[in-house]
């Protein structure tokens, strides 16, 4: 059915990742992975999935396995239940996709299970993250956060961590308060009697306000953190970071941070101007590789496989191939392969390498890095603090959420792509780019204040993490005739009967990149409709035979109107499970990173027939080839224009739907579709279903996040 199964990374003239083993469930759910190296005798890894009956994750390996073969990583997480953690009464149990716990251990040198557990407000906002370990929980952890306020818009009014406050004891580490004028956060109090600043917010500014932003919401002053001014480009992207401060391990901090965009925002280089230590590092971002210059040494540093990254380790036998005109000037001997175990969220929170090329990972050395974080994403400190020589310094910084983590000169941002986030005081420190489309929230706010269930994800058309597409219900529905009526019976007296399809959608929405809802309507059943007519025309008669279980591979299907003719931009757009109406392809093209190649929106081109009726659209690869679908769920790749058309641009016959001319017009995808994380609804046919109006609500802001 098109599922990936297997995938394997090769490298040239050397030795190549034999790949990953994919094991589904019947509901198309990762129930195991096999991690493999250089042979596919023995996995370095197998990691298995489990789930509850609404398809929610619940487990990533088996918590209780306490045996020496244990996995290296171990997650479980609870809805609504509660485990253990009687002494924490806040902890409510919900069914609204909430998470009540997560609980985790690892084979490292601190191998003991830790746990949270979550309190809510009546806003499905954090308030508490309660830390603990030991039989049945109970035991209080170092690692809390508690008393998290709000005020009426949203914004985080106060919050505390506890966490190491000496090198010998634990506390609360940040006590932490928010001035704001309106949303915009002015400044930040730290009043935590803590010693070791180096470990939650640093509170460098003690006087006046901390925090200025531009005429378009984005912050271009942090004192805290020593950030004099940012220049930002049109697209309210970061172009010049200006740093002077003594940090909170009392260290001077001086230089410039520059970014690199194309024209699109995409991230292309980054250079760091450290004054202190009179270097100049430039990072280069090449589609997932990733190259440096450190003061005139050039390298590849890494590049991504499915489940973690590959990093070439420098020796003295070959030469690495060039990016664009970057002359290499050092080589290396091979690949080093490196895997990371993530959580629900996407973080990474182990990462092993098979060092020493056993075939085996050893706990004990080959554990190279190991992170896990409050809510919000602060990392935590005081145990399996693991970071090995074997570790990538650029990997290492793709942590929560999977974002780059901007360390240098201490700046300690998390780059999502549109804006960046503080995970110290859980914001965004650039505006919501559709902040004026749902009001209602703060546009600084991280998650709806909900981390630990929802994650800001980059991407288009909104998709769910196993690829169906997010449908919202409207409530309301229409009927669309699908066939034209046949004569079936006639009388002496002048009665006809007549026979004809119509079939039923439910209407809803679908939502481009760019939060743009796209009315969209979704098959539910069919009806073949019997009717007899008087001579005057006047119904004396009707009998509806339903047909629920019309599939998509029916013969009758076509008779339904589940066919090229109705559904033909659905096919295009929405991989052929919902039916679109011509002037929404327009809003598809306008909001979802379609870029046409020659002609205007106005002339959008569907195929045509020539006689006044869309038959088909279909979308151009950079290649030139293009992929359409032959029926529902049928989908052809890499056709030629003439075979895509159905053959009606042949003769002249490929007109624009609106414009009627003997054209065809050209539109390519740029962009991948958005995929957001979420378990709202059903699913069923390659289309989660959400018609529960608050989820639906709920679901619409966060896209728009």
């Amino acid at each position: 059915n098109g599922t990936t199964v297997a995938t394997h990374t090769m490298t040239q003239n050397f030795p190549s990742l034999v790949g990953d083993m994919v094991m589904y469930d019947e509901g198309t759910q990762i129930s195991s992975l096999n991690l493999y190296a250089t042979t596919i005798e023995k996995s370095l890894q197998k990691v298995d999935y489990a789930y509850n009956v609404r398809g929610w994750l619940t487990d990533i390996n088996d918590i209780n396995d306490n045996s020496t073969e244990r996995d290296l990583f171990n997650f479980h997480l609870n809805y609504d239940s509660k485990e253990g953690m009687t002494a924490t009464g806040s902890i409510t149990p919900l069914y609204n996709g909430n998470i009540s716990q997560t609980m985790w251990n690892t084979a490292n040198t601190d191998n003991q299970t830790r746990a949270y557990g979550y309190a809510y407000d009546d806003l499905n906002r954090i308030n508490a993250g309660f830390s603990r370990n030991g039989v049945n929980y109970n035991d209080v952890d170092s690692y809390s956060l508690i008393n998290v306020s709000y005020d009426k818009n949203g914004n985080i009014g106060g919050l505390e961590r506890l966490g190491y406050i000496s090198s010998s004891s634990s506390g609360i580490m940040d006590d932490l308060t928010y001035t704001y004028n309106g949303n915009q956060l002015l400044s930040v109090t730290e009043n935590s009697q803590s010693t070791i600043k180096k470990q939650g917010f640093y509170d460098g500014n003690t006087s006046g306000n901390d925090y200025q932003y531009d005429v378009n919401g984005n912050m271009i002053e942090d004192l805290n953190k020593g950030i004099g001014n940012i220049d930002y480009n049109h697209l309210n992207l970061p172009e010049t970071v200006t740093i002077n401060t003594i940090d909170a391990e009392q260290t001077a901090q001086q230089g410039t941070i520059n970014y690199i965009y194309d024209a699109t925002g995409v991230k292309l280089a980054k250079v760091v101007n450290d004054v202190n230590q009179n270097s100049t590092i430039t990072t280069y971002y090449a589609g997932g590789y990733i190259y440096e210059n450190n003061n005139g040494v050039e390298q590849l540093k890494m590049f991504p496989h499915p489940e973690g990254y590959v990093e070439p380790v420098y020796g003295t036998s070959k030469s690495i191939q060039k990016f664009s005109s970057i002359s290499q000037t050092t080589s290396f001997s091979t690949y080093q392969y490196a895997f990371n175990y993530t959580d629900h969220l996407g973080n990474v929170r182990l990462t092993y390498a098979d060092s020493d090329g056993d075939g085996a990972i050893k706990p004990s050395s080959e554990i190279i890095s190991e992170k896990h974080y409050y809510p919000f994403g602060l990392q935590q400190k005081g145990y399996n603090e693991t970071i090995t020589s074997n570790v990538n310094s650029f990997a290492n910084n793709f942590n929560y959420n999977g974002k780059e983590f901007n360390e240098e000169l201490k700046l300690n941002w998390h780059d999502y792509g549109a804006r960046n986030y503080d995970a110290s005081i859980g914001r965004w420190m650039n505006i919501d780019f559709f902040a004026n489309q749902y009001n209602s929230y703060s546009p600084y706010v991280y998650t709806l204040n909900n981390p630990v269930k929802f994650v800001d994800k980059d991407g288009r058309i909104v998709r769910d993490p196993d690829g169906n597409i997010v449908f919202t219900e409207t409530g309301s529905h229409i009927y669309f005739q699908t066939s034209s009526p046949e004569i079936i019976g006639q009388t002496s007296d002048g009665n006809v009967t007549y026979g004809y399809w119509k079939s039923k959608y439910n209407t809803g929405n679908i939502y481009a990149n760019n939060g743009t809802a796209i009315r969209a309507y979704q098959y539910t059943h069919s009806e073949y409709v019997i009717e007899t007519r008087s001579p005057t025309g006047e119904v004396i008669d009707r009998k509806v035979d339903e047909v629920n279980n019309l599939g998509f591979d029916n013969p009758n299907a076509a008779n339904a109107g589940i066919n090229c003719t109705t559904n033909c931009h659905g096919m295009t757009f929405t991989s052929s499970r919902l039916w679109l109406q011509i002037d929404q392809v327009k809003e598809i093209v306008e909001n979802d990173g379609l870029e046409l190649t020659e002609e205007s929106l106005a002339d959008i081109a569907v195929f045509h027939d020539g006689i006044g009726k869309d038959v088909h659209s279909a979308t151009r690869n950079e290649s030139g080839t293009y992929d359409d679908n032959s029926g529902m769920l049928v989908s052809q790749y890499g056709r030629s224009l003439q075979e895509a058309s159905r053959g009606f641009s042949g003769e002249g016959k490929l007109k624009a739907s609106t414009a009627r001319k003997k054209r065809s017009v050209s539109f390519f995808k740029k962009v991948d579709d958005k995929v957001f994380d979420t378990e709202f609804g059903s699913v069923k046919n390659g289309v989660r279903t959400i018609t529960n109006q608050e989820e639906i609500s709920e679901f619409v802001k966060l896209i728009k996040e």
